[in-house]
């Protein structure tokens, strides 16, 4: 996995005016935590977010050059923890980032890519999909963009659990194995028809004076 650079300034302000006065300027406000930096406030740009989470979603690698003004850049190898939206304008309203070592192991959820054809379904049943990502431990130039889930087996009353699912080189699934993650159920029943309901009501009526 390639390694994206972002570039951000340290957060001098805090609070719902000096948000709007990053917002009028193309910025966002952020945070980045992890055992080098501590806990540091930054200013990113909102563009270049939104590119980042298009482009290769939250499991990119970023190197994040923070200018101080002062000599160079300091430089943290960093991944996004949490992104913020505004609940009604559907805009980036803050960002969470983690700083990672290369080196180490790290733990974090990828999505999950449905392939193949069903032939439970194509005789009628029904695909039902009960989780869409499952949690993974790697190296971060390891992290996949997604894990296969291969449906052309799956017959009407089977299923896939995470222990059915095959993990790349390199990845540990954390999510228990248990865990189903699709199924095919078997078709609905045919509503009874009408002339049949009203054969078995007329059945079950008590019977007349003039039949007792």
């Amino acid at each position: 996995m390639n390694i994206v650079d972002l570039n951000a300034k340290p957060r001098a302000g805090r609070g719902r005016g000096y948000r709007n006065r990053l917002k009028a300027t193309g910025l966002i406000p952020a945070v980045v935590y992890g055992k080098e930096v501590g806990s540091l406030p930054i200013e990113l740009g909102n563009r270049d977010v939104e590119n980042i989470l298009n482009k290769g979603g939250r499991n990119t690698l970023i190197s994040l050059k923070i200018h101080t003004g002062k000599g160079r850049p300091k430089k943290f190898d960093t991944i996004i923890k949490d992104v913020q939206i505004h609940p009604f304008k559907n805009e980036i309203f803050h960002v969470d980032l983690h700083q990672i070592s290369l080196k180490e192991e790290l733990t974090t959820e990828v999505g999950l890519r449905i392939t193949g054809h069903a032939p439970g379904v194509i005789a009628g049943g029904s695909l039902e999909q009960l989780i869409w990502k499952i949690e993974v431990s790697c190296l971060p130039r390891n992290i996949p963009d997604y894990i296969e889930v291969d449906i052309s087996g799956l017959g009407i009353g089977d299923s896939i659990h995470v222990a059915d699912l095959k993990a790349p080189e390199g990845i540990k699934f954390i999510t228990d194995e248990e865990i189903t993650v699709v199924t095919v159920t078997a078709p609905r029943r045919a509503e009874e028809a009408p002339e049949e309901i009203g054969e078995e009501a007329e059945e079950a009526a008590p019977a007349s004076e003039t039949e007792q």
